[in-house]
């Protein structure tokens, strides 16, 4: 099996750059297992060098732990693709009421990859061990993304 040098962000999501390399399955496997180690199931392996980098590219393992905070991105959106499990992605008006929503299962002949234009509040629901790619514009800062509040 592949060694990382796994970093922890904040308590609950450990994530490894491993740049350009091959997506192997010991690559897998240890993403999957970090995601199972994980206190809410998070895990995620970075394909490029670095968060300033004009395409950011993401391995992520959720699962049924996994609680995604209602959020938006701006000025870019971000595309979805899902390798293997199911996930749901919930789409919001700009008053927080549901707009609609994508199940992903492959098993289930649903969508496996979908966009979430910028600006457009969403969340994702997960009911098993997921893995998907995440692929966005870049760079990432914490200021292109904006987590809803309620009174």
């Amino acid at each position: 099996m592949e060694s990382l040098d796994w970093k922890c962000s904040g308590v609950d999501s450990y994530y490894a750059y491993i740049k350009s390399t091959a997506l192997s399955n010991d690559l897998m496997d240890n993403l999957y297992r970090k995601g199972k180690e994980s206190p809410t199931g998070r895990a995620r392996l970075c394909m490029h060098d670095d968060p300033a980098d004009s395409l950011n590219f993401m391995v992520i393992y959720h699962d049924e732990r996994t609680i995604v905070p209602i959020h938006r991105h701006s000025p870019h959106g971000e595309h979805i693709v899902l390798k293997e499990g199911e996930l749901e992605l919930i789409l919001f008006d700009s008053e927080l009421s549901i707009s609609s929503n994508f199940r992903m299962s492959p098993r289930h002949g649903d969508n496996f990859g979908c966009f979430t234009p910028p600006n457009v509040w969403h969340t994702l629901k997960f009911s098993m061990p997921t893995i998907f790619f995440e692929i966005s514009k870049g760079p990432f800062d914490g200021k292109i993304t904006q987590f809803a509040t309620f009174p």
